[in-house]
């Protein structure tokens, strides 16, 4: 009874991490696509994404919550949403890029467009509230059907409307936006078939190639926000989005080595207790990943932005940098100039900051 009890509480603690890793990466999502330009507020963000994720949950958690092995119906529902991640994925990949392509660029503002969000969104509450309490829905298959359509839709919308990639760029960035999916997907499994829970959650590792482009740009990372000693550009560099965009790929990361963690062999054990059945590895691997992130994101010591600080060319730099309590301060004197062309004469200049 004991050890019932024992597997019961870490498979929620399971579960906790895994849906935490999938509002982490919607969130993280949706706010690297509108930075500054196009903000989405965070309530927007809770209404339109958490209640399809919530939904994910309690769909998978019916369908697998049954004795094994699944019935046909089941597996073709497992099936069905397997086609509409791909399918869903393709066609993001075909309209989201060039930017001009996309079908639903110019609907921001549309009354027919909310109308139709707060129907849907009723349709997916009504069923996620009914399948988490009464384990039953006669909206389940409604809200099954519409998923992926609308996880497509809402692609779409938020995505960066100067997206300029190759449509493998474009999949991938979609991609990362399935994960949040997969994470939400894995929380429903594991309370009744871990090891399903388990490989879906891993499957998270598809967020990774958009996550390492986006956070590491031409502009330097997001730990050099925390460089930017000008208050004037913490609009464009704000320290708040870099902690939470950091945060936010903990969680994830603390999600995926979990997952890796659960699949290890019982035979491998640590202190007598199979590594599997421990949380406190997942946190370390957290917390060891982020030191190798930031060693390698910081030095050596740099800012934000471009490295010419917006002169045609640099012939010289000089940088003064004074170190004040927990904050750089820095002086730069620039010589620096532009030809407008061959025959124009060369102008320079001194830029002081």
């Amino acid at each position: 009874m004991v050890t019932s009890q024992i597997l019961r509480r870490r498979e929620l603690i399971t579960a906790f991490i895994y849906f935490s890793a999938a509002l982490a990466d919607s969130r993280l999502w949706v706010t690297h696509q509108h930075r500054e330009m196009y903000p989405v507020p965070f309530w927007a963000w809770l209404c339109l994404l958490s209640v399809p994720l919530l939904f994910a949950f309690t769909y998978i958690r019916t369908l697998l919550s049954g004795p094994p092995p699944l019935t046909k119906r089941h597996r073709f529902a497992l099936v069905l949403q397997g086609i509409g991640a791909v399918m869903a994925t393709f066609l993001f990949a075909f309209f989201a890029t060039p930017f001009w392509k996309n079908p639903v660029r110019d609907l921001d503002d549309s009354i027919a467009l909310l109308f139709g969000f707060i129907v849907v969104l009723t349709v997916f509450l009504v069923a996620a509230l009914s399948l988490l309490f009464r384990n039953k829905s006669s909206l389940g298959v409604v809200a099954a059907f519409l998923f992926w359509p609308y996880m497509l839709f809402l692609g779409l919308l938020l995505v960066d409307r100067f997206l300029q990639v190759t449509a493998f760029d474009a999949g991938m960035c979609f991609l990362c936006f399935v994960a949040s999916v997969l994470f939400a997907f894995s929380t429903g499994a594991v309370l009744y078939r871990p090891r399903v829970g388990h490989v879906t959650a891993l499957g998270g590792l598809v967020a990774v190639p958009w996550l390492y482009s986006v956070l590491r740009d031409s502009f330097g990372n997001v730990w050099l926000t925390f460089n930017v000693t000008d208050k004037h550009f913490f609009g464009i560099y704000s320290p708040l989005n870099a902690a939470l965009t950091i945060l936010a790929v903990a969680v994830i990361a603390v999600a995926i080595i979990t997952a890796g963690l659960r699949m290890l062999p019982m035979r491998w054990q640590f202190r007598k207790r199979p590594v599997r059945e421990r949380i406190w590895p997942a946190f370390a691997g957290g917390l060891l990943f982020l030191g190798i992130w930031f060693s390698q994101s910081v030095m050596p010591y740099r800012v934000p932005g471009m490295v010419t600080r917006g002169v045609g060319w640099s012939a010289l730099q000089i940088l003064h940098i004074e170190k004040r309590g927990l904050q750089f301060h820095e002086t730069c004197v620039t010589v620096g100039g532009y030809r407008r062309s061959l025959l124009s004469p060369l102008s320079v200049y001194f830029l002081g900051e």
